[in-house]
């Protein structure tokens, strides 16, 4: 139960925040912190109990994936185009749809890949996608790295 001091407030926002702020600035810490929302789950359990996520919500995992940092600015993602983000020389591009039966036919092949190397003709690209259907001499050639979502979080349960 509530106490009458914290009534009406949001602990985490209102009162570790403020926490937070003050042993930053009386320790001189550098990096600071940030105040996040907790999401969906992505997880292979809530994925197998049929519950796919979004494209943008599943973007910003894989580019958290893929830097550890949280993605600033989520209105480039493109799920038309299957670009997630840059990061330093890095461009990550995910090959998804919030479909099961789609996501059995997708795949990073060769019209994708050259699509993504035009547009992004000097940076290391990586792709998380399914399935894969280009051989690594091409894809070390175009400094494509290919990460795979695993098929068994496709598969529905039941």
């Amino acid at each position: 139960m509530p106490t009458l001091q914290f009534k009406g407030k949001n602990i985490c926002k209102d009162i570790t925040r403020e926490r937070i702020k003050k042993t930053i600035e009386k320790y001189d810490y550098d990096s600071g912190f940030q105040y996040l929302r907790v999401g969906q789950p992505l997880d292979a359990e809530t994925l197998l109990e049929g519950k796919l996520p979004d494209y943008k919500i599943f973007a910003r995992y894989a580019y958290y994936l893929c830097t550890g940092e949280n993605l600033k600015d989520e209105k480039k993602i493109s799920e038309k185009k299957f670009f997630v983000g840059d990061f330093g020389n890095q461009t990550i591009y995910l090959i998804y749809k919030q479909d099961y039966e789609a996501l059995t036919r997708m795949a990073l092949n060769l019209e994708i890949a050259e699509r993504i190397i035009a547009e992004q003709p000097n940076k290391e690209r990586i792709v998380y996608a399914p399935a894969c259907f280009l051989d690594e001499e091409y894809m070390e050639s175009n400094q494509i790295e290919f990460v795979s979502i695993p098929y068994n979080l496709f598969q529905r349960n039941g």
